[in-house]
């Protein structure tokens, strides 16, 4: 046999692997939608026990508030903090410290140190919730606060009004600088919540994560990567409440299925970089992430996707931007 021979037969082999592999995909659909199913209905059971479990406990059990918890190393590796988070926050964002305080007492008055947060940081955001319910109050960043709320800044201090009730606070750090600390917390002028020190090295525990992946958590979440892959045949509204986190409201969002053997595409306006930050996350199609990193240039390629799973693109305002954010100037594409 020629070598024109052997190389037009290896074309063809690959040609038909590639039909073979094409053809099986488009017949997935049997089974996984089925499947997604029985993993929405799982979910949604799940998320109900985890929920209310979570209350009970708030309210009932854990008497620490007084002070910042941080999604850090020595929490995740406590029984019940990846079942919670699964439930509660399952996109996580590998690319912030996250704390959160237990609930307390305001009368009339709350108040955050300003400074300290943007020492730490920038971009960040602190975000009011109701407790033990977890209803969105109002939040404040670097850039300035909510205009929902009647907030004030001055002397280093972000203080707002708020109604009598029991309220908590999550906080979220990009890029942090040396020796970062969290926020001192003070309901009407008596501090609830110290300061608190952080390392710049808190996130390191997203290296080993997937370790604590098991059966479980791919049934409960393999239904997201079904409506992503088939998200054009669903309300995008549906697919927004079940895929996206509550995030800072100025955060803007792109997202999709990916397939092995996909790639995504970057396409950016060089202007973006000098008022956001551009974060992706691939994630399995259990949720938890696989590899994640910032943005940093006009146009960008990222790995190949080893396994079926799903993206998040997060692009976090830095900076006052004087125009609208519009997404034709992020285009990712799946290639």
């Amino acid at each position: 046999m020629t070598d024109s021979a052997v190389k037009q037969n290896g074309v063809n082999d690959t040609a038909n692997k590639i039909q073979g592999n094409t053809f099986v995909r488009h017949l997935e659909f049997m089974w996984e939608i089925p499947f997604a199913l029985v993993s929405f209905i799982a979910f949604k059971l799940y998320k109900a026990v985890v929920v209310w479990f979570y209350h009970f406990y708030m309210v009932n059990i854990k008497k620490e508030s007084n002070q910042w918890t941080v999604l850090d190393g020595e929490l995740i590796d406590k029984v019940l903090t990846v079942p919670a988070l699964l439930a509660n926050a399952p996109r996580w964002n590998t690319h912030v410290i996250a704390a959160k305080t237990g609930g307390f007492a305001v009368n009339q008055r709350l108040a955050i140190h300003y400074d300290a947060a943007q020492r730490s940081t920038k971009p960040w955001t602190a975000v009011i919730y109701k407790f033990p319910k977890t209803d969105t109050v109002g939040y404040v960043d670097a850039l300035g606060a909510d205009t929902k709320l009647n907030w004030t800044l001055e002397n280093g201090w972000a203080e707002v009004q708020l109604p009598a009730g029991n309220y908590a606070l999550g906080l979220r750090y990009y890029e942090v600088q040396q020796a970062p600390v969290l926020p001192e917390v003070r309901a009407d002028g008596v501090t609830v919540i110290e300061e608190k020190s952080i390392t710049p090295q808190n996130n390191d525990f997203f290296h080993r994560l997937i370790e604590k992946e098991n059966l479980l958590y791919k049934l409960l979440h393999f239904y997201i990567y079904v409506i992503l892959r088939y998200r054009r045949f669903l309300p995008e509204k549906f697919i927004y409440q079940e895929y996206l986190p509550v995030g800072n409201p100025d955060t803007h969002f792109i997202y999709g299925a990916l397939l092995p053997g996909n790639r995504l595409r970057f396409t950016i306006a060089p202007e973006i970089f000098d008022y956001y930050n551009v974060y992706y996350d691939y994630y399995d199609y259990a949720s938890f992430p696989v590899y994640w990193g910032r943005v940093n240039e006009p146009s960008f390629v990222l790995d190949t996707a080893t396994a079926k799973g799903y993206y998040l693109v997060r692009v976090v305002p830095r900076e006052k931007c004087p125009e609208p954010f519009q997404f034709s100037q992020v285009k990712v594409d799946v290639v």
